[in-house]
């Protein structure tokens, strides 16, 4: 009786130790998901004398990444078709604008998203190099980007992401972008320039670094306007893509607070939503 005892304490202590374990493992990797509500609207307005008989509005919707984010629903108030090329767009044909007037375009969507990083099929060595805004191969890049290196990928990222912080002060919203450079040479800048700079001083250091363009939503749900469009970088550590937004302080954490719409591949980011006609104007 007294063996049994003890046996039955010894595997309660090994459940414990195995829960413990199990615990600490979901705590530290954070591997959890969540559900985003975003809300769009969208005014197209005629700002001609001419009837406006056919025409097509066309916006950019959050990217499905299988395992990491995907769109479960789509609730619009006018009809509406999805394609998909380099981006996944929505696209919403319009007839009989009559002049001078408008159409609201209500749009939900409900997308579900994974907070942890992301292992893609994207090579990390096409994310080394210098483009357009990214000036690695500049003096002041190249000078403060040794003083940063350290001793792994990861250490390095960190490195640079704290110098972004104590360094630079974050500026409003400006439409054009000014470069990796000016941010460095002037310490202040847009989560744009917050993001250049961090992927120009990762380049030139050797590790992969590439931007996203997306929203960022600490809460629930948003009404999505203009002004919610945001920036940020990921580094590859040689595992995975790692997500840093100095601009915000947030380094490898808050993943689910992320929604990832394109990624930076070329010079300038593609416009959210557009037409095709010339004398339709959209704003939201």
């Amino acid at each position: 009786m007294q063996k049994n005892k003890h046996s039955i304490i010894a595997l309660a202590a090994l459940v414990c130790l195995i829960g413990l374990f199990v615990y600490t493992h979901l705590a530290k990797t954070n591997y959890l998901t969540a559900t985003k509500l975003l809300r769009f609207s969208y005014v197209v307005k005629n700002e001609s004398a001419r009837l406006v008989e056919e025409s097509r509005f066309t916006a950019v919707l959050p990217m499905q990444i299988k395992g990491i984010q995907t769109i479960e629903s789509i609730t619009s108030s006018y009809e509406y078709q999805i394609s998909k090329s380099d981006e996944q767009l929505i696209e919403f044909p319009l007839k009989n604008i009559t002049p001078y007037s408008s159409k609201i375009i209500d749009l939900t969507l409900v997308v579900n998203l994974s907070n942890k990083p992301k292992s893609d099929s994207a090579k990390p060595a096409e994310y080394l190099a210098s483009q357009k805004y990214i000036e690695m191969d500049s003096t002041e890049i190249k000078e403060l980007a040794a003083q940063l290196k350290g001793n792994t990928a990861t250490e390095t990222a960190n490195n640079i992401h704290q110098w972004l912080v104590n360094n630079v002060t974050p500026s409003s919203y400006t439409a054009d972008s000014k470069g990796a450079a000016y941010l460095i040479n002037n310490k202040t800048g847009d989560c744009t320039e917050f993001m250049y700079a961090f992927i120009a001083l990762a380049r030139a250091n050797g590790v992969p670094a590439r931007g996203i363009s997306g929203f960022w939503i600490p809460g629930d749900s948003s009404l999505i306007n203009a002004a919610d469009y945001h920036d940020w970088a990921e580094f590859y550590d040689g595992d995975r893509w790692v997500l840093v937004d100095s601009s915000k302080n947030i380094f490898d954490e808050s993943y689910s607070n992320y929604i990832y719409v394109n990624f930076l591949n070329h010079d300038e980011r593609s416009n959210r939503y557009s037409s095709d006609s010339k004398y339709l104007t959209i704003s939201n």
